[in-house]
């Protein structure tokens, strides 16, 4: 690691940086470092736009049999599930992002292709937030992810570093349900279609509820099935 260099490995913080897994704490302090303008490490990011456009344009994968994702949770247990269930959701944010940086490096890309004189090699760097200026995603890209053995599954829609939180769709079949659970960070959601109950509430299309920090959430069910929009925040 070279000495110069004030705050860690160059690379291991770019890469950390790109896919989203530093803290609050260590993506303000790297974005303020890149804004002072360190050529390494904005040489790294470079290096890594090729690496997360490719990802952007990989085939998506291809979801297993019914049955055979059926065997598999059944031998496994309840602590298990959930596990796989947050493997799934971090893959697809992972996938999420790469879709973002994409975006953004496009752009950067566009803006760098309007210059007729580059004053220096700063033109071309990567700009210091990581995140398109604007993003779109459309129906036909969806991609649910199952996360739960009752067949909830969500679509995730924008991954947020800086806050820590992503913005999805959540689909909850008929007679689904979802255990109570206590919140680490707030969380909001708005009911799109059906209606979902919430405790002794029954939240219908349009209904909003918002849950703060700390607060532990009752079991949520369906009986009609729902789709709901949440921003909700992740570790």
């Amino acid at each position: 690691m070279p000495s110069q260099h004030p705050i860690g490995d160059p690379t291991e913080l770019a890469e950390l940086y790109v896919v989203g897994a530093m803290n609050h704490d260590e993506f303000t302090a790297f974005e303020a470092h890149l804004a002072e303008g360190c050529p390494l490490c904005k040489a790294e990011l470079r290096a890594l736009e090729a690496l997360t456009t490719a990802l952007a344009t990989v085939v998506p994968s291809e979801a297993p049999p019914p049955r055979v994702r059926e065997t598999l949770l059944a031998r496994v247990s309840a602590d298990s599930r959930q596990e796989l269930d947050e493997i799934a959701i971090e893959a697809a944010m992972t996938r999420q992002l790469a879709r973002q940086q994409a975006v953004a490096a496009a752009e950067d890309a566009a803006a760098a292709s309007l210059v007729s004189v580059a004053t220096s090699s700063e033109a071309a760097a990567p700009r210091a937030r990581r995140e398109p200026g604007w993003y779109v995603t459309h129906g036909a890209e969806d991609e649910w992810v199952s996360i739960g053995a009752s067949g909830v599954s969500m679509r995730v829609l924008f991954v947020d570093p800086r806050r820590r939180s992503m913005t999805c769709l959540m689909r909850v079949p008929p007679g689904a349900s979802i255990p109570g659970h206590m919140h680490q960070g707030a969380e909001e959601c708005l009911v799109l279609e059906g209606a979902l109950r919430v405790g002794d509430v029954i939240l219908e299309a349009g209904d909003f509820q918002r849950t703060a920090p700390g607060f532990s959430q009752p079991d949520q069910s369906s009986a009609s099935g729902c789709v709901l929009l949440l921003t909700s925040p992740f570790e």
